[in-house]
């Protein structure tokens, strides 16, 4: 009797009985309370507290609640000079003083591109 592929294939990782998390040196630093005590820029969320009914989930560069430089700055002391300030790709769509119609166009015909991302 002959078996098909399928029959008799083990994907590789249905072998695997433990996970264990391979994490960059990098990520060994993490804040904790004690470091963001006194930068009420930086401090964890209070969860226990009632959320506002018109609060948004994301703040965005040149909102009220988007950090000034010199707080980025001081939330990337805590970090070890960690942080990677990017723009994203799609900031050229968006109205503001990174508005480009031609970076827009370039931006949206590469978007489905590998390469590009």
């Amino acid at each position: 009797m002959r078996l098909s592929f399928s029959a008799w294939y083990i994907p590789p990782f249905a072998l695997i009985r433990h996970v264990h998390e391979i994490n960059f040196g990098y990520e060994a630093t993490v804040l904790t309370d004690n470091d963001v005590q006194g930068k009420p820029g930086i401090q964890f969320g209070n969860l226990t507290a009632a959320v506002k009914a018109n609060a948004t989930c994301k703040a965005f560069p040149g909102d009220s609640d988007w950090p000034s430089t010199q707080r980025w700055a001081a939330f990337n002391a805590t970090l070890g000079s960690a942080l990677i300030r990017i723009k994203p790709l799609g900031t050229p769509c968006y109205a503001g003083t990174d508005y480009n119609q031609a970076a827009c166009q370039q931006a949206l015909l590469n978007s489905f591109s590998g390469d590009y991302l």
